[in-house]
């Protein structure tokens, strides 16, 4: 830890749990409510995980350091992955590490763009998608 506060680096903890899709909601929460507050604990400046639904703003209070929400699988539509995105936010994400969702779209430019007003100007995610021509 003091070495990488002497350096000047943020550490970045990152909590993946093991085949997500496999378990239920409440076990999804507990593991990154959990592991959330152990990354902090250990030092992370900042955390990349999953949203967990509607509980995840209890993860949010919890946890110390400011938690950004990863888009994970490749979702269907870009709107779902806005609808994501706005959800995370609302509970308290300050932030999103969307990689193939944004590009794997169908225009990644588009996509960054729409994910920006939905974040930033709390745009409605069909809104923003339909500013951009993603529908």
């Amino acid at each position: 830890m003091e070495a990488k506060r002497a350096c000047g680096l943020p550490l970045i903890g990152e909590l993946f749990p093991i085949a997500p899709n496999e378990l239920t909601a409440e076990e999804l929460f507990r593991q990154v409510h959990t592991g959330c507050r152990v990354l902090a604990e250990l030092g992370a400046d900042v955390i990349k995980t999953y949203f967990t639904g509607e509980r995840f703003a209890e993860t949010v209070e919890a946890t110390p350091a400011p938690i950004m929400v990863l888009g994970a699988e490749k979702l269907p539509h870009a709107i779902d992955a806005l609808e994501l995105a706005q959800r995370a936010i609302k509970a308290g994400a300050r932030g999103l590490v969307f990689g193939r969702n944004v590009i794997q779209s169908d225009d990644p430019a588009a996509m960054i763009s729409a994910l920006r007003m939905v974040v930033k100007e709390d745009a409605a995610p069909n809104e923003a998608a339909g500013e951009v021509g993603l529908i």
